[in-house]
């Protein structure tokens, strides 16, 4: 995936190998704008909390984020991705890959904003001044 129009169903899979046994190993990841600001991003930790999944060292593991892709003002974008130990609160930095992936939104349907959001639906009505 190198180039995006927004809407596009997305799997994003981050491949890691621990060199250190990892008992409540979070994988995460954001989109970056041009600027490097944080676009959206996401996590394991909440999907894991109550259930951790163990990391042994030098085992692979693959963690992956389904979700519909905003629709972003056209430009290029990059992903970070990460790998921590520990708790949301409390945790230990194990790797942080900056710019793995370069992308580049192509749509231009961005009315208002940093990101656009699909709409259901839109609609207006002219009402009766009794009706007001």
């Amino acid at each position: 995936l190198s180039w995006m129009v927004g809407c596009e169903n997305v799997v994003l899979k981050v491949h890691c190998v621990s060199a250190i046994d990892l008992d409540r190993p979070i994988v995460g990841f954001f989109i970056k704008n041009r600027l490097g600001q944080h676009v959206f991003g996401d996590n394991t930790y909440l999907s894991y909390r109550d259930a951790p999944v163990a990391l042994p060292a030098g085992r692979r593991c693959v963690a992956s984020f389904a979700f519909t892709l905003p629709v972003l003002p056209v430009g290029d974008y990059s992903v970070d991705v990460s790998i921590s130990n520990g708790t949301q609160d409390s945790f230990h930095m194990i790797n942080w890959k900056y710019d793995v992936l370069l992308l580049r939104a192509q749509s231009s349907s961005i009315v208002h904003g940093l990101i656009g959001v699909p709409m259901k639906s839109i609609q207006m009505e002219v009402l009766d001044n009794d009706n007001a």
